[in-house]
């Protein structure tokens, strides 16, 4: 496995064990389905990274902390 995949597998194990940031099941189903609409078809390491972004684009960040600082 490539470092970059690792990596990427590494925050998305971080995000779903975290309730916080988990994205929810109908999320998930609407980024695969977007992924599979892409032409050409991906390749799988290229459809994860698009359903990883997906989901990225349409989950809130973590709130800001107090003062605007981060």
């Amino acid at each position: 496995m490539k470092r970059k995949s690792m990596t990427m597998a590494a925050c998305l194990a971080l995000m779903s064990a975290s309730p916080a940031f988990a994205a929810t099941p109908e999320l998930e189903s609407y980024c695969f389905a977007q992924a599979e609409q892409v032409r050409p078809a991906l390749r799988q390491p290229e459809k994860e990274a698009f359903i990883a972004g997906c989901i990225a684009d349409h989950t809130p960040g973590p709130p800001a902390k107090p003062g605007g600082k981060y």
